[in-house]
């Protein structure tokens, strides 16, 4: 993350479209103004969100929205995260970042072990990761507080799984 510049907070959530409070250093405010990309610090990564809609509240506050996140259950994990832009024009972006930058990724839970990897997400009211687990697909709903860690370098995401979620497979 040493090319981007730290600009503030996502301090809440607001509303139930998926919009965020950002909470930032006020003398950046012509800089996000004018950005079409932020940067999430989300787990050590540098995730790129597009930004659809800014809304100045106050100096030191924005509501934004992000293209392809309009409900509140999308964006409520990225409470406390530091925001950043780009200043250096350094990080190749995305047009869309999701919870598909998984696929292909070994899931692994801390009790049980292997699970399976991911073959695909499903957007619905719940998201879904879809596990392929020995030929049997398996639906785990994407719950950001059971995910324990992330290896990209060796494509596994570590998962608590609550106790007997995995029972009928």
């Amino acid at each position: 993350m040493d090319a981007l510049q730290y600009i503030g907070k996502v301090a809440k959530t607001h509303g139930i479209e998926g919009e965020l409070y950002i909470a930032y250093e006020p003398d950046l405010s012509e800089i996000i103004l004018k950005e079409e990309v932020l940067f999430f610090d989300y787990e050590g990564m540098a995730l790129p969100f597009s930004v659809n809609e800014v809304k100045m509240l106050n100096p030191g506050a924005f509501l934004i929205s992000f293209l392809d996140y309009d409900q509140i259950d999308q964006v409520k994990r990225f409470v406390s995260c530091k925001v950043y832009v780009d200043s250096q024009g350094k990080y190749d972006i995305p047009e869309v970042f999701d919870e598909r930058v998984f696929i292909g990724y070994t899931f692994i839970d801390d009790n049980l072990g292997e699970i399976g990897v991911l073959e695909d997400v499903m957007f619905k009211q719940q998201n879904l990761f879809v596990i392929n687990r020995n030929g049997t697909e398996v639906l785990l709903p994407v719950v950001p507080e059971f995910i324990t860690g992330v290896d990209h370098d060796a494509k596994e995401l570590y998962f608590s799984l609550p106790e007997g979620m995995l029972d009928e497979f």
